[in-house]
């Protein structure tokens, strides 16, 4: 059968645009780990594997951001970090988690270095892309990169805050967090202060698990 003509021009102007930038490495972080582990690999190859993947697609299509994460780091957007790791930790025994506890025990060096760029680099990056760049946006209007980055509506903070927070397994902390980086958001004027703010909690997050060795908030 004969391709259409300029079928593949299309492809490639598809997966080069910058919704494809946004949302081939968050589908990717989200479901690549349990396709590997259905498929019988070990939880710490699976993580391994989705986050260098993504990693690698982030990078891939690093120039279509048009980020510039050292305008993110700011009192508020580290603060506001701090904070979330707070109450996700305070929070997680008054309420029920979503499905099975995730443990994320690293059986090497290699798994440890992986499960942290994930937390503090991959998750940031490919969550805030998605949540506070584009849908937050086009719960404002389809055409959503003519919307100002922070515009603020109800409609689109309420959403984007319950799906950020059902799309944790603890989703309460997830919604106070959702809300707490849409504030940072709304503040800052600035996809890329929510990454910083994000990679701030999750980092405090992992030296906490390391420390106290409480692997099920991995």
């Amino acid at each position: 059968m004969k391709r259409a003509k300029g079928t593949d021009a299309g492809v490639f102007r598809a997966l080069q645009s910058v919704d494809a930038a946004i949302f081939i490495p968050y589908l990717s972080f989200l479901f690549i780990g349990p396709l590997l582990g259905y498929a019988g690999l070990s939880v710490q190859m699976s993580y391994i594997l989705k986050a260098a993947l993504t990693l690698i697609l982030v990078f891939a299509f690093w120039n279509r951001y048009n980020l510039k994460l050292r305008k993110g780091f700011s009192l508020f957007s580290v603060s506001s970090g701090i904070v979330v790791f707070i109450l996700w930790v305070s929070l997680d025994n008054l309420y029920p988690h979503i499905g099975k506890p995730s443990w994320f025990v690293p059986d090497s060096f290699l798994s440890l270095l992986f499960r942290l760029a994930g937390a503090i680099v991959v998750a940031p990056l490919v969550e805030e892309l998605f949540v506070r760049s584009f849908l937050i946006r086009y719960l404002v209007s389809e055409k959503w990169q003519s919307v100002k980055v922070g515009t603020f509506t109800w409609a689109s903070f309420i959403a984007t805050v319950l799906f950020f927070g059902f799309s944790h397994d603890r989703w309460l902390a997830g919604i106070f967090a959702g809300a707490i980086f849409n504030m940072v958001l709304y503040r800052e004027k600035s996809v890329e202060a929510c990454i910083v703010s994000h990679a701030a909690a999750n980092l405090l997050l992992a030296v906490f698990v390391l420390v106290t060795g409480q692997y099920g908030f991995w």
